[in-house]
């Protein structure tokens, strides 16, 4: 009977590469990570394009040895494993050729042997390699004046990696998005060594990947709570294995599941935790912090951020970003808890920071060091889901934020008062059903207020501090104003669609920063920004 063959092939490897979750950042992102892993202190990405779109990706790094000819034989191996460090950000050794052949048909890769004093190209055809069913790259040693003048690579030493024939990106042309795509990535590394450059280059624009960062957390104060994380991996008396994950607050509280209300948040109960008497396997920490954006609730972006379309891309809505030993694994995580009804959630940033790669597994970090949007059903998930909730609920209440003074104050009028009234009772879940989503962001700055006529309209009304009697004021004072509004000359983005001014004053506070954000984030280029707010803004007011 002939022997069973049961060795891989190249072309099953690429077939289930492919079939992975990779986009064109999270591939890019594999090249990035591995020069971090070694001295470079400059990447560049460079994009080129023909006429029909992009045709080759560049990642270079001005490492001081390069890559050893010992090395690259190495490297191009689908299952190469070496000892890692905990602050490498590889880990499974597959990264970069699964990358390679997500983007495109060919790599090839040109270095200098510092080790050796020489120079090699390295050429890996997919299809080829895949057709003759060999492993085995093409390597050459090349000459000097090759690796210096070679197009694709803008520094003296260190490597040059070159997907060729792309294969995700046909037809496609250059976006910004890539750009503060992988930005985000990379944005704690940028900001804790100062000396290292990251940029991408398209044609004859680069882009400084620090241009392009936003931090959260660096201009608003924080609720930070430390979780103490127990992994029982086998049961010591039955011998039996487990795959047990338990996180705890302040070394003496977990939380525990009981079941789910109608609008999908999970019942959830406090209770003292006890680790004497058990046998863990590891022990480690999560810092689990969260803000609410001031800069962002009031639109204080500077003209730079703007222009480079910051504020469309950093509105949190209460997602959650996952980040590994200061890289950014995993971003804008959104079903925690049931989304609430008024909006205010928009501007609350929260933020999971660990360093053991052992957590990997429990918060869906996949092998291309992402997550894609879920974290496993484990006690971890409703830890998260508990403090999400608390610390959005001290946030809103204003517990925790003391905006700087430099900052104003947002004006909220009386019906922005009453809804805080009830994002503080609608805390606590109820058996009812979630009302549908509705749009009221946190009151923005408000637009310019309608010239007075000289003389009062009738008698000064004193000074009340009832909610209440403010509003009735304001309702008359609007109505008896109407003719008045008509003959103002105020100016704001929005088309004049004959609102009442209470109307019109709602309108603008609540969808303006909204829909700005929107035609930004759906890059609509069909109609005009004007064009798209007159279209929302009529379905509204029908509604109204």
């Amino acid at each position: 009977m002939d022997d069973i063959d049961n060795r891989p092939t190249l072309r099953g490897e690429i077939k289930k590469a492919r079939a992975s979750n990779y986009n064109l950042s999270r591939a890019i992102n594999e090249f990035i990570d591995n020069a971090l892993d070694t001295d470079a202190t400059k990447i560049q990405v460079n994009f080129k394009e023909n006429s029909y779109g992009l045709c080759s990706i560049s990642i270079s790094d001005n490492s001081t040895n390069g890559i050893s000819e010992k090395l690259i034989k190495k490297i191009f191996s689908w299952t190469y494993e070496r000892d890692r460090k905990q602050k490498d950000i590889g880990e499974f050794g597959t990264g970069f050729k699964s990358a390679s052949v997500n983007l495109g048909e060919k790599l090839v890769l040109i270095t200098w042997d510092k080790l050796n004093d020489k120079y090699l190209e390295c050429t890996a055809d997919w299809n080829l390699m895949a057709e003759q069913n060999t492993w085995v790259p093409m390597l050459k040693q090349i000459n000097k004046d090759l690796f210096t003048k070679h197009n694709n690579h803008p520094f003296e030493s260190g490597s040059t990696f070159t997907i060729d024939n792309l294969i995700q990106t046909k037809n496609n042309k250059f976006d910004k998005s890539y750009v503060i795509d992988i930005a985000g990535n990379y944005k704690y590394i940028l900001k804790y060594y100062p000396y290292l450059e990251i940029s991408i280059k398209h044609q004859d624009s680069v882009f400084n990947l620090k241009d392009y960062t936003y931090y959260y957390f660096d201009q608003n104060e924080k609720i930070e709570e430390n979780i103490g994380v127990y992994i029982l991996k086998k049961d010591f008396m039955s011998n039996k294995e487990l795959d047990y994950i338990i996180g705890v607050l302040n070394k003496k509280t977990y939380i525990k599941y009981k079941g789910k209300f109608k609008n999908g948040n999970y019942k959830l109960e406090e209770v003292d935790f006890d680790p004497i008497g058990k046998f863990y396997d590891k022990t480690t920490t999560i810092m689990f912090s969260s803000c609410l954006d001031v800069k962002l609730k009031t639109q204080m972006l500077s003209e730079e951020e703007i222009e480079n379309e910051l504020d469309s891309s950093v509105l949190p809505c209460g997602s959650v970003d996952i980040v590994r030993h200061n890289r950014v694994v995993g971003k804008s995580i959104n079903n925690f808890i049931a989304p609430r009804n008024d909006g205010y959630a928009n501007y609350i940033k929260h933020e999971i920071s660990y360093d053991d790669k052992i957590l990997d597994l429990y918060l869906g970090i996949t092998f291309n060091k992402s997550n894609d949007g879920h974290i496993p059903e484990t006690n971890l998930k409703y830890l998260f889901h508990y403090l999400v909730k608390k610390h959005q609920s001290r946030l809103i209440n204003g517990e925790k934020l003391k905006p700087k003074p430099a900052i104003p104050e947002p004006v909220c009028s009386s019906s922005d008062d009453e809804s805080v009234k009830s994002v503080e009772s609608d805390d606590s879940d109820s058996e009812s059903d979630v009302e549908p989503n509705k749009i009221n962001p946190i009151a923005p700055l408000q637009p310019a207020q309608p010239a007075q006529p000289t003389q009062p309209t009738g008698p000064s009304k004193p000074n009340n501090s009832n909610t209440e009697s403010d509003t009735e004021s304001d309702t008359e004072s609007n109505s008896s104003n109407s003719d008045s509004e008509e003959e103002s000359d105020i100016k704001h983005p929005l088309i004049k669609i004959g609102l009442t001014e209470a109307m019109e004053k709602k309108i603008v506070s609540g969808l303006e920063y909204y829909l700005i954000t929107q035609y930004k984030t759906l890059k609509i280029n069909q109609i005009t920004q004007k064009e798209f707010f007159n279209i929302i803004l009529n379905k509204m007011v029908d509604k109204i």
